[in-house]
């Protein structure tokens, strides 16, 4: 009987660390503004952390991007997937010396391309921190998922049907 109670006991303990791990995920985009002066948009590749173990959201990239949030800390969470056109016109413009240049351009210019997003926000010593991360198509699903696993009812999916904005897939 003692030796199934303490099975029972090293099988529990052993599913409870094997269950609490990080999850990274690369190249990812953090969308900033340059300073408070500077309004203009950047982003910085980084990486995202799950940790569950310590119950906390990391991301850290090479540029000096340390954001390190508690789950609880997070109060809501939006991912949201956004079509629009690679370059478009003004990919045009830049290669309108080139007639070859600008018959790809505008080739490239007109495929549409999806881009995952991953809006944060959280509280930080009492004030409301908006984070803007954009995550990779190819690991979209699984930063998705995981987010929704670990912040529950604080995590919304867009609900925009791509029809009703004008959007036809091709």
């Amino acid at each position: 009987m003692r030796r199934l109670l303490i099975l029972t006991w090293i099988v529990a303990l052993s599913g409870s660390v094997l269950s609490a791990q990080k999850t990274v995920f690369e190249n990812v985009k953090i969308r900033r503004h340059r300073s408070v002066e500077r309004r203009l948009l950047a982003d910085k590749l980084g990486k995202l952390t799950f940790d569950d173990s310590a119950r906390k959201l990391t991301f850290k990239s090479d540029a000096g991007d340390d954001i390190q949030v508690g789950y609880d800390d997070v109060e809501k969470v939006v991912s949201e997937v956004t079509t629009h056109m690679r370059g478009g016109a003004s990919r045009a413009l830049t290669f309108v010396e080139i007639p070859v240049g600008a018959i790809a351009a505008s080739v490239i210019g007109g495929a549409h391309v999806d881009s995952h997003w991953l809006y944060l926000r959280y509280r930080s010593a009492g004030v409301e921190v908006p984070v803007l991360i954009e995550i990779p198509q190819a690991t979209s699903e699984q930063i998705i998922s995981k987010a929704s696993a670990v912040f529950g009812d604080r995590m919304e999916r867009d609900q925009f049907p791509r029809e009703s904005c004008g959007y036809q897939p091709r």
